[in-house]
């Protein structure tokens, strides 16, 4: 027992060292993505709206720039760098996440060395590192509400007499107060709440869906309202902001300079609006066929993005990682285990490599850098499609391969 419990300490002592770590003596006010939280403390000390300036790289809703006002205020009263106080939110949310992960490993009778195993498999991680403790970026923090969320809902547990149908959706919808992109599983939380009371009372399912949705917004909608004033610039930034394409997937091979060959032009979809509307009609006709349960709804959405668009950064392979670790807890494959391994750590050097040609980006040798990394990204590109055809295919494999 007393073993067991430095386990767990030691793996959570050594997770916030090494993102400490690298937050603090490998970030710099230039490093990739760090150099926009600059940006933004600029505006916010010159008193002005990052939604109402010329520059236009602020696209997310407004919770992130006010955690960075009050991180200015942490700065300033202990001295401290904004680049290292920016990471601070998603490492201790990284640690949120492995927290929830044990814990649900623990609630499915695992022992603490095993559960302790699973939730490492976040905690070091090489995407969640990277991504938190180096990028700085938002996912993990969106992460540990969305997880919280459907861990609520599948369980049904109430807190504080709240049902678990509304402290769900809140949750959800403060997910998406940070990102948006927690709100395309809406309609994965309504199918589960169908599957769950289907044949019952249809208007009573009518009205709940319909109070979900709502709630689900409901934050949302709350963090906008000091900035209808500026509403037509909102828009423009946050809701048709377009990613940038050409960093991931298909799109990559189709430029010559990186891997050496090209592709048919009409296997590319350059339209983002109408990529966005065929990965999510793709992802819940899979849903629907195979009678997903939430948990496995949720990996199918933030995965298939992977395989089938091209608007996708280095962060947003962060997304499908915890669900699937707590989907392998319920059910252990090892395939499924090793091609995940193999995609994390692919993907991580992937990233390190992105990083290394952002910060040294006038050198000479940034063409090697770039060249290694279009390659790792191609490699860890595969696994996705390995990973994405595993989890649907399941056990199906066999079954295919022997007609």
């Amino acid at each position: 027992m007393i073993k067991t419990r430095w386990l767990f300490i030691v793996i959570f002592g050594l997770a916030l060292i090494f993102r400490l770590g690298i937050a603090y003596f490998l970030v710099t006010p230039k490093s990739v993505d760090t150099d926009s939280v600059y940006k933004i403390a600029t505006e916010i000390e010159q008193g002005s709206m990052v939604y109402n300036g010329a520059w236009k790289y602020y696209n997310n809703p407004p919770v992130w720039m006010w955690i960075i006002r009050l991180l200015l205020i942490f700065i300033s009263v202990n001295n401290s760098s904004l680049a290292f106080a920016s990471k601070l939110p998603f490492i201790f949310s990284d640690l949120g996440i492995g927290l929830l992960i044990y814990y649900i490993a623990r609630k499915n009778k695992l022992k603490t060395s095993i559960s302790c195993f699973f939730a490492a498999l976040y905690l070091f991680n090489p995407l969640s590192l990277l991504i938190s403790s180096y990028q700085g970026q938002q996912e993990s923090l969106s992460l540990l509400f969305i997880l919280a969320s459907v861990y609520i809902f599948m369980n049904e547990k109430s807190y504080w007499k709240i049902s678990y149908f509304v402290f769900s959706a809140l949750l959800l919808g403060i997910s998406a107060t940070i990102k948006l992109i927690p709100l395309s599983l809406i309609p994965a939380f309504i199918i589960a709440l169908w599957k769950r009371h289907f044949p019952d009372n249809i208007l009573t399912l009518f009205r709940s869906s319909i109070i979900f949705v709502i709630l689900t917004l409901l934050p949302l909608v709350l963090v906008f309202i000091p900035y209808i004033p500026i509403w037509n610039s909102v828009v423009e930034r946050v809701f048709n902001y377009i990613p940038l394409s050409g960093v991931w997937g298909l799109s990559s091979i189709d430029i010559p300079t990186n891997i050496g060959f090209s592709i048919p032009k009409w296997i590319l979809i350059k339209d983002y609006y109408l990529n966005v509307r065929i990965v999510l009609l793709l992802s819940y006709g899979i849903i629907l066929f195979k009678r997903f349960n939430l948990l496995e709804s949720v990996i199918v959405v933030f995965l298939t993005p992977l395989v089938f668009s091209s608007f996708l950064a280095a962060q947003h392979l962060l997304w499908f990682i915890p669900f699937l670790i707590i989907w392998l807890i319920y059910n252990w494959k090892k395939h499924t285990m090793f091609i995940f391994i193999l995609f994390s750590v692919v993907s991580g050097g992937m990233c390190v490599l992105a990083y290394a040609g952002f910060l040294y980006w006038d050198k000479p040798f940034t063409l090697i850098i770039r060249k290694f990394y279009f390659w790792f990204m191609f490699l860890s590109f595969i696994l996705s499609i390995l990973l994405w055809c595993e989890f649907i295919l399941q056990n199906k494999w066999k079954k295919i391969f022997m007609r």
